[in-house]
């Protein structure tokens, strides 16, 4: 996929993995909230021209991804967005994991899920660790990432989903998760969780709200 140079964010909604963008369909009915949709939306504005500088997925592309390996490096992309180069995966990659906090299990990942972190662990590498135990129990960063295809359909999960093959995540695509979660335990990630999770909540009780006031009108009614 090739990022659609003219959205006006560095990571705009419905750019990620085919599986992810499924989940941007779902939900039409009254009161639902697609979470992986608001969580989307959040990361969309936040990567925007008119975003508040520096953008979290430059920082993570730019500054982080150098940091941990010679590999992680970007010189030359596939586009350039305000004047710097990225590789569509990358970009990919950053909005699939993101989506994902918006999710149940994200959202638990993101604000709990402490359990297995070592005491003492400094805050750039927490999410290191809680991410470590993610992959052990489910293989989440090769599940978020796998794209279907005729040669992995003889493989099939729980839910029919393909099974990724242990191959498919490359050595850069480990680099631009451990940066994205180096990112979130510094300053600027915890206050972007600050930030999402006072918007999450905010948005759920406007909805809860709404959708009581609009049953107690229905029972009038009757």
């Amino acid at each position: 996929m090739q990022h659609p140079l003219e959205n006006p964010s560095l990571t705009p909604v419905g750019f990620t993995f085919s599986g992810g963008a499924t989940r941007l369909q779902h939900g039409t009915s009254p009161g639902y909230i697609n979470h992986d949709l608001v969580s989307a939306e959040f990361w969309s504005n936040a990567n925007s021209l008119k975003a508040s500088l520096p953008r979290p997925a430059e920082t993570i592309i730019h500054e982080l991804m150098p940091s941990i390996a010679t590999i992680g490096r970007t010189t030359k992309g596939d586009f350039e967005f305000a004047g710097r180069p990225y590789l569509s995966r990358d970009i990919m990659i950053l909005s699939r994991f993101v989506q994902w906090f918006g999710s149940n299990c994200g959202r638990s990942f993101l604000f709990y899920s402490d359990n297995h972190v070592p005491e003492g662990t400094p805050a750039e590498k927490v999410f290191l660790f809680k991410l470590m135990d993610e992959n052990t129990k489910s293989n989440t960063t090769r599940y978020l990432i796998h794209e279907c295809s005729e040669s992995c359909k003889r493989s099939r999960g729980w839910f029919g989903e393909c099974v990724p093959d242990s191959d498919y995540v490359t050595r850069r695509d480990e680099i631009v998760v451990e940066a994205l979660m180096r990112w979130l335990g510094k300053k600027a990630g915890q206050e972007y969780i600050s930030r999402f999770k006072e918007h999450f909540t905010v948005l759920n009780e406007s909805v809860r709200r709404e959708t009581i006031k609009k049953y107690k009108e229905e029972q009038i009614r009757l």
